[in-house]
C-alpha cells in the first residue's frame, strides 16, 4: 500500500506479500508475518500501529529515518520485541472467551511526519534582544512546533535497523466507516519467540496532522480457506493452457480464460 510518500506492506518467510483489492491481503490461519515501511519523504515519519484494535507498539511510535525502510516483526514491549505477529483463526471458543472486536484482521497504521524548522535569524536576533527571558523556552518552544513529549530509539534487529518514539498519545479511530461486510474470523496473536532491541535517543518534532493506512488480513476468501500465501513475485497460471501472467492481467493472452486473482 502507497500513501503520501510512505510504503506499508507485509512480509512473510522473508519474503513481500502481494495485496488483492488494494488493501486486503490473503494470509492462511497460523501465519507469522512482519509489517515493513518504506519512507519516501525527506523528513524522518512517526508510525503507530494497530492490529485488531490493540496497539502493537507499547504507545510508542516507529521512527523511519528519511528514504529509508524499517520492519517490525512483532509485538512492542517497552524496548523489545519478544514475540512474532500470528494470524489465526478466530473460533467459537476464542469469542467466548475473547470476545468479537469490529477491528478483528485490520491493521491501522498512522504516521505523522517531522516538523521540518524553518529559521528567521533577524527574528530570532530580535526576540532575543528584546525579550532575553522569554527567548529560550520560544526558541525551544512554539516556533518550533511541540515535542512529541517522549523520547526516540534506535533499535537494532536481526534484519537491520529501526527506531521508535515513545510518547503513550492515545490513537484516534480511523474515519472509515466498518459495517459488517468487513467481517473475517481471524486475530493476530503472540507467535514464537524473537528478539528486537531498542536503544534510546531524543529530540523530535512531528506535525500535528497525521495520515491513516488500513490492510485487512482475509484468512477466508469467496467462503474458502486460504491455504497458501501470494507472494509479490508470484505469477498467475492460466487453468486452461499453463501459461503465466502477471498479476492485475483479467485474461490468458494465449487462450482467452479468465485469470483467477
Amino acid at each position: 500500500m502507497f500513501q503520501n510518500n510512505v510504503v506499508v506492506s507485509l512480509k512473510a518467510n522473508g519474503k513481500f506479500l502481494r495485496e488483492q483489492n488494494k488493501s486486503e491481503i490473503l494470509l492462511p490461519f497460523g501465519t507469522e508475518y512482519s509489517i515493513y515501511i518504506k519512507n519516501l519523504n525527506s523528513v524522518r515519519i512517526g508510525v503507530s500501529i494497530n492490529i485488531d484494535g490493540n496497539n502493537v507498539c507499547d504507545g510508542n511510535k516507529i521512527i523511519v529515518n528519511a528514504n529509508s525502510t524499517s520492519e517490525l516483526k512483532g509485538f512492542l514491549e517497552g524496548d523489545k520485541v519478544k514475540n512474532k505477529f500470528k494470524f489465526i483463526e478466530r473460533t467459537e471458543s476464542i469469542e467466548n472467551h475473547r470476545g468479537i472486536n469490529i477491528d478483528d484482521s485490520l491493521i491501522r497504521i498512522e504516521i505523522w511526519k517531522e516538523l521540518e524548522i524553518t529559521y528567521n535569524y533577524y527574528s530570532d536576533f530580535y526576540r532575543y534582544y528584546s525579550h532575553p527571558y522569554d527567548w529560550y523556552s520560544w526558541r525551544w518552544g512554539g516556533f518550533y512546533g511541540s515535542s512529541s513529549g517522549g523520547y526516540i530509539t534506535t533499535g537494532i534487529t536481526t534484519s537491520g535497523s529501526c527506531t521508535y518514539c515513545a510518547t503513550n498519545a492515545s490513537m484516534q479511530r480511523s474515519n472509515n466507516s466498518l459495517t459488517s461486510n468487513s467481517f473475517n474470523p481471524g486475530i493476530t496473536v503472540k507467535g514464537k519467540e524473537i528478539q528486537q532491541i531498542f536503544n534510546n535517543v531524543y529530540g523530535i518534532n512531528f506535525e500535528s496532522k497525521s495520515d491513516v493506512m488500513v490492510l485487512k488480513l482475509l484468512g477466508i476468501k469467496n467462503g474458502k480457506v486460504a491455504q497458501s500465501l501470494v507472494y509479490t513475485s508470484d505469477k498467475l497460471i492460466c487453468s486452461s493452457c499453463g501459461k503465466k501472467w502477471n498479476y492485475g492481467i483479467k485474461f490468458c493472452g494465449e487462450c482467452g480464460t479468465f485469470l483467477e486473482q
